[in-house]
């Protein structure tokens, strides 16, 4: 199986919605293909006033209108004589009405209209895309009425295409992708009872023969914080993104297939996959932060030696200004200390005095001159090294506060990697506890299993706990946030993380051992 998708041309995908949960997740897939280089079409497939409530506009041109059934057809020309009439809808034109055995009553109804539609539209997509495989992605709810009840119908509806097209060269690779409902509002019990029915159904259909390369099944619960519709929104984007990450990154799903074919995922059984958006939180911003807080701390400490330098280069001639004035200074004492002298003496030899000591007066005026400007001089190197010792100043309060700024990032550094060390330990013992637990039930007798849900009040207690904990193991990592699309399954985390062992989020199995899993566990 794995070999068959590498064959497929790069990027190519059919989407299907069924119903309004699949309809609005090709809207989000419709989005995210503007200005990509995919070769993308889609079509959806409700009833009139289902495409009315979508929260986009598709193109009149991609919609197939499911027409109503009545009673009549149904239990005569139909071929559905048992068919209860309480599951008629009273106004057929509103939809089934989470009424799934009312949904597969029409698809049969259409059918021949859907296979000549899609077999037409499939016909174009190979023409305009020169392509010769397609991956073909169906999307809907199993909790609803009209998607939950009739995928199985059409996904045989695309097998009989795909055997009828590969006479021609051509491959479709089906894929479902089965959005379930939320497990936490009482009033969905409707919608978890159809989805319990319809997973029952996938299973048994996938026992006996390979409708699809790939089911994966998305749930409602663990987006639901800020209300179902808000989940319903999140769960769209993650799906859209997800599976045009596979539409680009063939290896990715071929990955996937390969493991699930190969027995490598650990679960009981490889027929049901998931995926999600997880949040790998990598401590980027402070690591970068930090970064840029040891290159200014460097670039501080080369400002200081700077600085340092600087002062030692004015210093020195400052001093050396000194030593003249002093010197010179030394000179004019001994000159005034000789014309003192001569001052005293008289005659001629007093005649030869006067004249050196105005010799002596000139050479005092000009070492004055010489003291002042060296004076000057030296206020020049003064004031330069005042300036230093300012700039200097600053600098030690920088480095100082810097200092006080690393030491936080590293402990926030430190924190980070204690909280992911924390919930590595927390999710191993989880999964320990949850795989002992299994290993229990396991042993019991099958009947005993099945005695233990029977009652109303424990069966909805149960189907509960089955929608609850479809998606519960998901891996997570402390750091900075940046969602990444992700499969949960045949895919490695980055190198250098620590990634939680993780339980398999959807296993499905008819066997008595599976069925075990299946009720304990809430698949």
């Amino acid at each position: 199986m794995g070999v068959e998708v590498e064959r497929l041309a790069h990027g190519n995908m059919f989407a299907v919605g069924l119903g309004g949960t699949g309809g609005n997740v090709v809207g989000t897939i419709v989005e995210e293909v503007k200005g990509k280089t995919v070769n993308f079409d889609y079509v959806l497939i409700d009833y009139p006033q289902g495409l009315q409530r979508l929260k986009w506009r598709p193109s009149p041109d991609k919609i197939i209108e499911l027409q109503l059934p009545q009673y009549e057809w149904i239990v005569s020309e139909g071929g559905f004589s048992n068919f209860p009439r309480e599951a008629i809808p009273q106004n057929p034109e509103l939809g089934t009405g989470r009424r799934r055995p009312y949904s597969k009553v029409t698809f049969e109804y259409n059918r021949k209209r859907i296979k000549d539609e899609i077999d037409d539209r499939l016909k174009k997509y190979f023409k305009n895309f020169r392509t010769h495989g397609v991956t073909c992605w169906i999307f809907t709810s199993l909790g609803g009425g009209t998607g939950s009840g009739m995928f199985l119908d059409f996904a045989a509806l695309l097998k009989e295409l795909r055997e009828e097209l590969r006479y021609e060269g051509r491959g479709i690779f089906i894929f479902l992708v089965g959005i379930l409902p939320s497990g936490t509002r009482d009033d969905d019990a409707e919608a978890r009872l159809n989805a319990i029915q319809a997973l029952r159904e996938l299973n048994y259909v996938l026992e006996r023969e390979e409708l699809f390369n790939q089911v994966f099944i998305v749930g409602l619960h663990r987006y639901a914080i800020g209300g179902l519709e808000e989940a319903a929104e999140t769960v769209d984007r993650i799906i859209a993104k997800c599976i045009l990450d596979f539409c680009y990154g063939v290896p990715d799903i071929n990955n996937i297939i390969t493991a699930v074919d190969q027995r490598k995922l650990g679960a009981k059984d490889k027929k049901l996959l998931s995926f999600s958006a997880a949040c790998y939180r990598f401590p980027l911003p402070e690591m970068l932060e930090l970064k840029q807080l040891e290159n200014k701390f460097l670039e501080l400490r080369q400002k200081e030696e700077r600085l340092l330098r600087d002062k030692d280069r004015y210093e020195e001639p400052m001093r050396a200004c000194d030593e003249r004035i002093r010197k010179l200074q030394r000179e004019i004492n001994d000159y005034r200390k000789q014309i003192d002298e001569a001052r005293k003496e008289e005659g001629l030899l007093s005649f030869i005095k006067r004249i050196k000591v105005k010799k002596w007066e000139e050479e005092i005026k000009r070492r004055e001159e010489l003291i002042k400007k060296n004076e000057e001089e030296r206020k020049k190197y003064e004031a330069k090294i005042k300036d230093v010792e300012k700039d200097l100043k600053k600098v030690y309060e920088d480095l100082a506060q810097l200092r006080g700024e690393i030491a936080k990032v590293e402990t926030s550094l430190e924190r980070g990697q204690e909280g992911a060390f924390l919930v590595e330990r927390v999710s191993r013992k989880e999964y320990e506890r949850e795989k002992r637990r299994l290993e229990e039930l396991a042993a019991k007798p099958l009947n005993d299993v099945v005695d233990a849900v029977k009652g109303a009040g424990t069966f909805e207690h149960r189907i509960r706990e089955r929608i609850d904990t479809l998606m519960r193991q998901q891996p997570l990592i402390v750091g900075v946030e940046r969602k990444i699309p992700f499969a949960v399954f045949g895919k490695k985390a980055p190198a250098g993380l620590s990634v939680p062992s993780i339980n398999p989020a959807v296993v499905n199995d008819s066997s008595e051992e599976g069925i075990r899993w299946e009720i304990e566990h809430g698949v």
